[in-house]
């Protein structure tokens, strides 16, 4: 039901089974956290975000790549884009494709192309990114130039 109401933006209901949940001696889990988070992410509520986010430690629940990404995103969306961008530094996923494309697009929203660059270049070297997002880099930043059927920055 968490889930649930975080697909659907109800936040509030979001943080009141939460809540409820705890009171009842139920253990959140990796997905309750995601969900939590993401409703956190999409509504605005960074600092929430971050007081969930310091709370898994509570439950023993180690944050896993969905978890930084959500927190990349609620950083991100609210313009935090160097607290966002450390939170991925910080991260063991650092040279994942899902928070490294999250951090970009909030650069690209936030008009922060000059830090969007920058982690184009630490990421250039990472084979997981891939083909596809060279592409979107390219597309979303024009900061990269193919020569002699290299890429460089």
């Amino acid at each position: 039901m968490i889930a649930t109401y975080s697909l659907l933006g109800q936040v509030n209901n979001t943080f009141h089974l939460f809540e409820q949940m705890k009171l009842h001696g139920m253990r959140p889990n990796i997905i309750t956290y995601v969900s939590i988070l993401s409703a956190c992410s999409h509504e605005g509520l960074v600092r929430e975000a971050c007081q969930v986010f310091s709370s898994m430690n509570e439950y023993n629940v180690s944050p896993v790549e969905h978890h930084y990404n959500c927190m990349i995103d609620a950083l991100g969306r609210a313009g935090r884009l160097a607290e966002a961008e450390q939170v991925l530094k910080d991260s063991p996923f650092q040279y994942k494709l899902l928070p490294v494309m999250t951090l970009l697009g909030s650069c690209k929203i936030h008009m922060d192309f000059g830090r969007g660059n920058d982690v184009i270049r630490q990421n250039l070297h990472f084979d997981q990114i891939g083909v596809a997002a060279y592409i979107k880099l390219l597309n979303n930043f024009n900061a990269i130039e193919i020569q002699g059927g290299e890429l460089s920055v």
